[in-house]
């Protein structure tokens, strides 16, 4: 069945999602008003993992659209924004 994550209370929405190739951690990106965040999730129990990944160096309009784990190595997570620089 289904189940529901919910969101960082203050965050904009889901901009993006990626999942690990073991299928145990589901990475979910939200647009804040002062920098995305990325939370890391078990998905066997739901709960968030106890750190946020947060980037400072990016502009305040800026969004994460799009992510990916390394296929070898889960501890790797590469993200996509849309900002020019």
């Amino acid at each position: 069945g289904q189940r529901y994550i919910q969101g960082i209370e203050g965050t904009h929405g889901v901009t993006a999602l990626a999942l690990t190739a073991s299928k145990k951690i589901l990475a979910i990106a939200e647009k804040h008003e002062k920098a995305p965040i990325v939370s890391l999730y078990d998905t066997t129990t739901l709960k968030r993992k106890k750190k946020y990944l947060v980037s400072t160096d990016m502009g305040k309009q800026a969004e994460i659209i799009s992510m990916a784990f390394a296929p070898t190595n889960e501890k790797f997570l590469i993200t996509l924004t849309n900002e020019p620089d």
